[in-house]
């Protein structure tokens, strides 16, 4: 199994730019009611400090904004801006 920090994960952006992170093994549909503005996939990466984020939701059929999710991701999960 991989280490933690090079697992793909899943996530959604919530209105007012929440991230939440979940398993890849839940639907992004799941989520549906909590009305994200985009979604996909997510790299965690402890030693850079960074989380990545890439992709689409098929299911919601919303987009990551590279970019922007990857800032808030990180600035949510390491409390420090590195991307």
């Amino acid at each position: 199994m991989k280490a933690f920090e090079e697992q793909i994960q899943k996530y959604v952006r919530l209105p007012g730019n929440e991230i939440i992170i979940f398993s890849k093994s839940l639907e992004h549909l799941a989520f549906m009611h909590l009305n994200p503005v985009t979604a996909g996939s997510c790299i965690i990466d402890a030693k850079k400090k960074k989380v990545h984020c890439f992709g689409l939701s098929i299911t919601l059929h919303l987009q990551a904004d590279e970019k922007e999710d990857t800032r808030l991701a990180t600035l949510q999960i390491f409390g420090e801006k590195n991307g």
